[in-house]
């Protein structure tokens, strides 16, 4: 079964065409063999895997991807550093042994919101410190 072949026009300058047809001349063949000929040629010196290049992102998107990864590595190492803080903050919490209940004392009712607030403001801060770095 023979290979299937394809037809295209080449548009070539006028110097390309005179070399084209000075070498298909010279060597007694067609111009379309010349071209084929130029073609195998060309196959032969690429390096090994050079079809698999083809598909490869451009440089500078692979850099910006992987310093995009890299990024959204950090900040889940940070969001996980928080979390922590907060399980932490939370098991803290607990041991004051704050119960809330109707005859609550006021006084103690600012004391778990002061505390609450505290835990808030460490949080943000961990945030900030998180976006501050990535910018």
């Amino acid at each position: 079964m023979a290979a299937k072949t394809y037809r295209f026009t080449l548009r070539l300058d006028e110097e390309q065409e005179k070399l084209v047809k000075g070498v298909a001349e010279r060597l007694d063949m067609t111009v379309p063999e010349v071209v084929r000929g130029a073609v195998d040629n060309l196959a032969m010196t690429l390096p090994v895997g050079w079809e698999n290049k083809l598909n490869e992102l451009p440089p500078e998107t692979l850099k910006t991807l992987n310093q995009f990864t890299e990024q959204i590595r950090r900040i889940g190492v940070n969001l996980n550093g928080a979390t922590r803080t907060l399980f932490r903050m939370e098991r803290q919490f607990e041991r004051t042994d704050y119960r809330l209940s109707r005859e609550l004392d006021p006084n103690t009712l600012l004391a778990v919101a002061g505390d609450l607030e505290a835990m808030a403001r460490d949080v943000a801060q961990i945030v900030e410190r998180t976006c501050r770095s990535r910018r």
